[in-house]
Order: structure tokens, then C-alpha cells, then sequence
């Protein structure tokens, strides 16, 4: 089910990016639509999938382990839980994509550099 998550974020994260042109206006209301699909988010996994969240809890002196079923309805520890996590991760894919789009955008624009350098163009000279 993990891996569902990433697939489910990265392709929610790569509509966001293709379908907003993102500049520091846009950012609060990213930041507000960021949480409304990681509640979208929350819910397909649990209500279109079957899926629960769950974590795995370990007691102070280390033998004791266990999951522990966390809960969405009624319950605002377990829900600030499985939303932190969810948004932990959406926030990771969201900055690697930005960073991968940085990086393509540097690229393009260095290699047309380079093109233009290696052409052959004719000096302009300016009169004095």
C-alpha cells in the first residue's frame, strides 16, 4: 500500500506542476490545495481502496513493538498522525519535481547557450 501512496502523490504532484505555472502569488494558494488533496488523498486510500493507516509502535524499554490502527473518524491525534505523514511525503515529491524542473530549465538553457556560442555569428561593433 506504500507504494501506492508514492504513485498516488507523484501523479497528483505532476498534474499540480503541469497544470500551474507556480510563482510566489500562487504559493499560498498551493499551500491551501496541498492540504485539500492530501485530505483527497486520505480519502481514496481508505474509502476507494480498502486501505487503513497504520503505525508501528514501540515502547520506551524496546522489547515491546506493534502496529497500532490509526483512525481518521473521531479520533484528532490519529488524524494529525496520517495527515503529517502524508503531507510529509507529498512535500518530499513536491520538492524533488521542483528541483527536477530547476534542473531541466538550467539544462535547456545551457546547452542554448552553448549553441550560440558555437555558431559562427558576425560581430556587431557599435560607432563611438
Amino acid at each position: 500500500m506504500m507504494f501506492f501512496l508514492h504513485n498516488l502523490i507523484e501523479s497528483i504532484v505532476k498534474q499540480l506542476q503541469e497544470n500551474n505555472n507556480i510563482t510566489p502569488q500562487l504559493q499560498v494558494v498551493i499551500k491551501e490545495l496541498k492540504k485539500a488533496l492530501v485530505l483527497e488523498i486520505i480519502d481514496e486510500i481508505e474509502n476507494i481502496h480498502g486501505g487503513c493507516f497504520v503505525y508501528w509502535h514501540q515502547s520506551n524499554n524496546m522489547s515491546d513493538c506493534w502496529w497500532v490502527l490509526l483512525h481518521t473518524e473521531g479520533n484528532i491525534n490519529d488524524q494529525k498522525l496520517i495527515f503529517s505523514r502524508i503531507e510529509y511525503f507529498f512535500r518530499k515529491v513536491y520538492t524533488k519535481k521542483q528541483k527536477q524542473q530547476q534542473k531541466e530549465f538550467k539544462t535547456k538553457h545551457m546547452n542554448m547557450q552553448q549553441e550560440l556560442i558555437h555558431k559562427k555569428l558576425p560581430l556587431v561593433r557599435t560607432k563611438q
